[in-house]
């Protein structure tokens, strides 16, 4: 039984769930990074292995949403991303799992290797792929496709936002937090002062925070945006936050009503460069320095920003003595041999200047 569950029993009983990620996920002590950084207690959260087919912070969301959406009698989701979304590929691996339809309503993006593959294997996985320019029109397909949906199967789509950010999803994360606690309290590392996650749609962040809390962590989520300030800010982290508690206590009145501080999240987007996705030098280099001492491979829009705050923050000498860790959200599953053989003019025409 996930933490949450054990903790709140009642939860279990009221909350939909589907069970397909691989927990609690592991911690290790990154050593080599740790040293280069001048850090004793630097520790590393693999959510890259949520899933055997596929990881990421994701899943962890994903097991609550889609068993909403078979408890609401769907059989079809329809999400929200980018071009290269690992939430919408993550959303159609499982979604299959469940033998539900996946429908992925996507904007464009600066071109990345990890978009093409991402398409390719969200293709493989039965995903219906729609490809807008702008917010504006993505709105418009949205209220086209839900109706054509309808009218093909006679339900509309269950509708999951981006990053799978609401309460229902959020509840995965303040598992998350919960685990997290559990291996403190099973002495695996001490009790963090930090801890470094990537921010997009804020539902990790809010959750994490709230699961810490409930868990009775003492400790700052240090948040690096990859998005604008009108997608995610600190009034609305605490809206999500705020709402989820409400959620959480209004399914189980023993979940405790939590004061969110000004301390309890950070955000920081020094490394947002007004483009979603786009690299810089201090991200390039936390891709490298991951890469080169502790074997791993991270993204340059969500876990490379946060690895570069963290590294920033040591050379300044604000981490010293504190226990941080580094919460790696990106996927390390390789599935590259599954789509080696997938022609990507099998995909729509408006994806192929991806692969060109």
């Amino acid at each position: 039984m996930i933490p949450l569950f054990e903790k709140f029993p009642l939860l279990s009983h009221r909350l939909p769930y589907k069970s397909f990620a691989d927990l609690p996920t592991p911690l290790s002590k990154m050593e080599c990074l740790g040293e280069e950084l001048g850090l004793d207690l630097l520790y590393l959260k693999h959510d890259d292995v949520t899933g055997k087919e596929y990881g990421g912070n994701k899943v962890r969301k994903l097991e609550f949403l889609l068993a909403d959406a078979l408890a609401q009698g769907a059989s079809e989701v329809m999400t929200f991303g980018y071009a290269g979304s690992n939430h919408a590929l993550a959303t159609a691996i499982n979604a299959r799992k469940l033998s539900l339809g996946s429908i992925s309503m996507l904007l464009r993006q600066v071109k990345a290797p990890y978009i093409c593959d991402n398409l390719l294997f969200s293709y493989l996985n039965g995903a219906e792929m729609h490809h807008y320019a702008s917010h504006f029109t993505r709105r418009l397909g949205t209220i086209w496709q839900r109706r054509r949906h309808k009218a093909q199967t006679s339900k509309y789509p269950y509708m999951i936002p981006g990053g799978g950010s609401i309460p229902v999803g959020i509840a995965g994360f303040v598992n998350a937090g919960l685990e997290l606690a559990a291996q403190v309290e099973q002495r695996l590392m001490p009790c963090p002062d930090l801890i470094y996650v990537g921010m997009g749609t804020m539902g990790t962040a809010a959750g994490l925070a709230l699961g810490t809390k409930t868990a009775g962590l003492d400790c700052t989520i240090v948040a690096a945006c990859a998005t604008s300030a009108g997608e995610a800010n600190a009034r609305l982290c605490a809206d999500l936050y705020t709402r989820s508690n409400l959620f959480l206590h209004g399914h189980d009145p023993s979940f405790p009503s939590c004061q969110l501080n000004t301390d309890d999240i950070v955000i920081r987007s020094e490394l947002y460069t007004q483009s979603y996705g786009v690299k810089t030098p201090a991200v390039d280099e936390a891709l490298a320095l991951a890469r080169d001492l502790e074997g791993l491979m991270l993204d340059q829009t969500y876990t490379g920003k946060a690895l570069a705050m963290l590294i920033a923050d040591a050379r300044k000498g604000l981490l010293a003595g504190k226990t941080v860790v580094f919460w790696n959200t990106y996927n390390s599953r390789d599935y590259r041999d599954l789509i080696k053989d997938i022609d990507y003019h099998d995909l729509p025409g408006s994806f192929h200047k991806y692969f060109t």
